[in-house]
């Protein structure tokens, strides 16, 4: 009796020290990265392949960090209740670190500065914002380009129709079959897209900025680690690098 009261003693303890180790809080050897991969040259497919700026810094960033990566493609506009329900550790997609988005997320010190333009066909007369009142204009749903277009161009212009949907690549169609008459996206991915297709042109809209960072949940341990690299690639001059490398 003995013998089995010990062993059960002994059994016992060992469960209660697994059971401690497994509720231990780890140091992660692997960070999911959220990202919409349709929006080049930021993030994309090449060679069924996930590429581009913001893939090639978040791989510097965590190597930085002694982490492994793994980049999981989905909605842009999924991307901020991915973080909020925590089932990616930070997202790294062109976000703008908007006043709005700061009240559900969290973000690291900016990495890069971009203004907003509009993509046309080349054949068409839009030159300036005043040419799309009374049109019917794409973003992205999510975007930062949303709000710009719902608060600040429809009050300016009056007439207005929006049309928000989840990628790229769509709304790229319906300006070709004439739903829409122009896109509004970031200045660098305007001006990728006109150089890769050129029956579009794009056209930067003056007096618009947007600060782009990482995003992470809330209270996330992450920001201040990755603050820290980011300022050591600022640093020494390997944030720039990459910069001219994918974005000039």
């Amino acid at each position: 009796m003995k013998k089995l009261l010990s062993l059960a003693l002994i059994t016992s303890l060992l469960m209660g020290c697994k059971k401690e180790e497994a509720n231990a809080p780890k140091e992660p050897n692997k960070l999911i990265i959220g990202l919409s991969a349709d929006y080049p040259p930021f993030e994309y497919f090449k060679n069924g392949k996930i590429v581009g700026f913001d893939v090639a810094l978040m791989e510097a960033l965590t190597k930085k960090l002694g982490v492994d990566v793994e980049f999981k493609d989905m909605n842009f506009d999924g991307i901020i209740g991915a973080l909020q329900t925590k089932r990616i550790d930070a997202a790294i997609s062109s976000i703008s670190a908007s006043e709005d988005r700061k009240q559900a997320v969290d973000f690291t010190n900016t990495y890069y500065s971009g203004g907003i333009a509009m993509v046309c066909s080349k054949e068409s007369d839009v030159a300036t914002i005043l040419d799309l009142k009374g049109t019917t204009i794409g973003l992205q749903a999510g975007s930062v380009y949303e709000p710009y277009a719902n608060d600040g161009l429809k009050n300016q212009l009056g007439e207005l129709t929006i049309k928000s949907l989840p990628k790229i690549p769509d709304l790229i169609q319906d300006l070709k079959s004439k739903r829409i008459v122009c896109i509004l996206m970031g200045t660098t991915e305007a001006k990728r897209l006109a150089l890769e297709q050129p029956d579009l042109k794009a056209i930067p809209i003056s007096g618009s900025e947007t600060e782009v960072a990482i995003a992470l949940p809330k209270g996330s341990a992450l920001k201040d680690k990755l603050n820290t690299a980011l300022a050591e690639m600022k640093a020494d001059g390997s944030l720039d690098k990459l910069i001219q490398e994918w974005l000039k």
